[in-house]
């Protein structure tokens, strides 16, 4: 189990095989990815597959996306992708409000052991970063989010096949060639029809005309 822990955490690769691979529409896919992407970008450290489930259980009636999608997407924050990105999150923020903390700072706030220690971090983010981190996640966060789903659709087309064949020259050039001779037919066909129209009335249909037998 924490083999494939290490596998996702150490390798990006992992994650993007193990979604492209899920059995589900390119849109419940793309769209699962993209809310792991929103949550795996919040400060909430240890808390995130709580949030993928909670909000997966207050919207099963109103859309629907793919569970392990999410899921797996929240690994992008992992203990050793955890301070760095939290850093990032932290610099966008400081552009708006001040913040002088370093990345140093946030991994020592981040190498925890244990509950207390866990407990101990999520205080500190609040207190010591929370500001220009909060700003910083209201910024990133939902933008990654909507970059994800178009690349994510993007990449299971690629991977399932879906492209449609490519016409060869040949075959171009030779559909080219019939449009103008179709074009010209129907042109045809549709003056006649509209002459015959206009010389009859519509709706009735000629009858023959009854001789009348003469006068004896």
């Amino acid at each position: 189990m924490w083999r494939q822990f290490l596998r996702l955490w150490s390798s990006p690769r992992v994650i993007l095989r193990r979604v492209l691979a899920l059995d589900d529409t390119p849109h419940a896919v793309a769209l699962g990815a993209a809310i792991g992407m929103l949550f795996g970008l919040t400060p909430t450290v240890g808390l995130q597959t709580i949030e993928v489930i909670v909000f997966a259980f207050f919207t099963r009636r109103l859309f629907y996306f793919n569970r392990p999608a999410a899921l797996l997407l929240i690994y992008i924050s992992n203990p050793l992708t955890v301070a760095p990105i939290y850093y990032a999150l932290y610099w966008v923020g400081s552009q708006f409000v001040p913040g002088q903390a370093t990345l140093d700072q946030f991994r020592q706030i981040l190498s925890f052991e244990g509950f207390a220690g866990w407990w101990l971090a999520i205080k500190q983010l609040a207190t010591d970063v929370g500001a220009p981190l909060a700003i910083g996640t209201l910024v990133v966060a939902p933008v990654s989010a909507v970059a994800t789903y178009p690349m994510t659709r993007f990449l299971l087309r690629w991977y399932r096949g879906d492209d449609p064949p490519a016409m060869s020259e040949s075959t171009e050039k030779i559909i080219e060639a019939e449009q103008p001779a179709n074009n010209d037919e129907t042109n045809a066909v549709d003056a006649t029809v509209r002459g015959r129209l206009s010389h009859e009335p519509i709706g009735l249909a000629r009858q023959p005309r009854l001789r009348m037998p003469a006068a004896g």
